[in-house]
């Protein structure tokens, strides 16, 4: 799933919603400055987004902690 060039998107849906996401293997996000600084790991969106494999944001890979 990608996300790009959405300067103003601050959230992702649902904590609960984005889980159902079970079959995501990869997620990238791209030129969101506001969601970037959110799902950086310890931040407001990473509890959404924890549990997808691959995860990379301005094309920089932040692995998710099921690996860790």
């Amino acid at each position: 799933m990608g996300i790009q060039v959405c300067e103003n998107l601050r959230h992702l849906t649902s904590k609960e919603q984005m889980q159902r996401l079970i079959f995501f293997k990869e997620l990238n996000i791209y030129d969101c400055p506001c969601l970037k600084e959110r799902c950086k790991r310890d931040e407001e969106e990473w509890a959404k987004i924890s549990h997808i494999p691959d995860i990379f944001i301005d094309q920089d890979s932040i692995l998710s902690n099921i690996f860790l």
